[in-house]
């Protein structure tokens, strides 16, 4: 009989499995994890609708994030590291005796790649729609593989082997996809946005000599664009992961022209539609300076093409009647009084933001001096701009995630710095970056400056200055 204050401890062993009884087979995860009846709608279930949360019905069981590790069923709820070989969200690879599986490759691309390509806030993208898409899922999981395989010191087995058995699955996937035809607007996205995965996989995260893997990658996604060219439209419309992706590629795109000389792909008004979108500097309101600056790259990189296409003859003179509105962006105002301008003393502290947009607005006026007006890389000019360059990539003030983001900008500051201690600066300044994002092209960028400053180039054009990086990687 049950006492007075209660039932009894019997009947008390008993209400677990009453409660359990309420969970409907099919219920979604969280209806499950809540222990209460799910009516099973889909997309979503009632209760979730209600209740604003999200509602999935996958065959796996979803991967929690606790303490910055991965886990599942039970261990989810268990806060010591040690207790799943999982990997931290701080930055740094765990190791770890096994690799992960494919479906945690996916959550890993979530919670560990795609930080890396983002600015300042989170990415906002729904799994169970890669699940349902085969070319995707292989490329996110030979992108997964290549970052955590290569950079978690697994010495369990062979990570070369690894990598390459991923890629070239990724890469029969997508082969396959493209015999099969593309049946509408979102089966060209998805591929658009592999291609992608390729470009970020060969020209970032693991670069490679054969067969210039990452420009073939980016003059893909060009045939694709331009047998689809409301691909991007859309994908702007969309906003989100394909946004996001979006602004990566057209990045790339964007530092490869200025770097090799090719014409950029995208017409610099695409810069001002990605604003107040998803990308990968962030959600910014129309008219931000750093639109600005992106949009003053892209006219710039279409003037160098027409310089560096007629070389050796002098462009100079042509090209320069379109420079008033550029320099102007970037505040030229004469030789004499840009060096008044480097030379300043700000005694007031500019925000982390204005920091972060004065860096590209340096690489942009040495390369509009270098690139557009040819002037050689000794030049008063451009080493009063490197200088100052220098200066404020190791601002104290500015961020830790603003500084893994400003690569190109101290690529072309670095490389133009003439002085010891600028240049030890600069190698100092990209070291807690290569740590934190784990990318080869970080190596090779490295390596370039080293190989640069040791053979002294002040008199190679800009083209030649960055001849053997440009073809390699990519680098923003």
């Amino acid at each position: 009989m049950d006492s007075p204050c209660g039932p009894s401890s019997a009947s008390r062993d008993l209400q677990p499995s009453i409660r359990r009884s309420r969970v409907v087979e099919g219920s979604c995860w969280t209806c499950r994890k809540r222990r209460v009846k799910c009516d099973i709608r889909k997309p979503s279930c009632t209760r979730c609708l209600d209740a604003e949360q999200p509602c999935s019905y996958s065959a796996t069981p979803p991967i929690k994030w606790v303490g910055g590790i991965s886990s599942r069923g039970r261990l989810a709820s268990v806060s010591n590291s040690s207790a799943f070989r999982g990997f931290r969200l701080s930055g740094s690879v765990s190791s770890s005796s096994m690799p992960l599986d494919r479906g945690e490759l996916r959550l890993y691309f979530s919670h560990v790649v795609l930080p890396r390509f983002v600015l300042n806030e989170s990415i906002e993208w729904d799994l169970d729609d890669v699940l349902q898409n085969e070319s995707l899922i292989e490329a996110i999981t030979a992108v997964s593989q290549a970052h955590y395989a290569r950079y978690s010191k697994v010495a369990v087995y062979d990570v070369t082997v690894v990598r390459k058995n991923a890629r070239y699955t990724a890469i029969e996937a997508f082969r396959r996809c493209l015999q099969q035809g593309l049946q509408s607007d979102s089966s060209v996205q998805m591929l658009f946005a592999v291609n992608i995965l390729f470009c970020m996989l060969d020209g970032m995260i693991e670069p490679s000599d054969e067969h210039n893997a990452s420009t073939c990658h980016l003059r893909g996604g060009w045939a694709i664009l331009h047998n689809w060219p409301n691909t991007p439209t859309r994908m702007l419309l969309q906003d989100g992961l394909q946004a996001h992706l979006l602004s990566i590629y057209a990045t790339m795109d964007l530092v490869h022209a200025l770097l090799s000389g090719d014409k950029p792909f995208f017409q610099s008004t695409i810069w001002v539609m990605f604003s107040g979108l998803q990308a990968w500097f962030g959600r910014l309101p129309a008219g931000d300076r750093f639109l600005e600056i992106l949009t003053a790259f892209a006219d710039m990189a279409a003037l160098g093409s027409l310089v560096h296409a007629n070389l050796p003859l002098d462009s100079v003179s042509l090209v320069s009647k379109c420079l008033t509105r550029i320099e102007a962006i970037f505040d030229s105002r004469g030789m004499q009084d840009k060096r008044e301008h480097f030379g300043r003393t700000n005694t007031s502290s500019p925000s982390p933001w204005a920091t972060f947009c004065s860096i590209y607005e340096i690489c942009g006026i040495i390369y509009l001096q270098r690139a557009l007006r040819l002037r050689h890389a000794d030049d008063e000019v451009v080493q009063a701009a490197a200088r100052h360059g220098v200066e404020k990539v190791i601002d104290p003030d500015l961020p830790g995630i603003m500084r893994h983001c400003v690569i190109f900008p101290m690529l072309v500051i670095g490389s133009h710095c003439t002085i010891a201690q600028d240049r030890q600066a600069i190698l100092q300044a990209l070291s807690p970056s290569s740590s934190y994002l784990s990318f080869g092209n970080m190596q090779l960028m490295a390596d370039f400056l080293r190989e640069t400053w040791a053979r002294e180039a002040t008199s190679e054009n800009w083209w030649e200055f960055f001849s053997s990086l440009s073809e390699k990687a990519f680098l923003f």
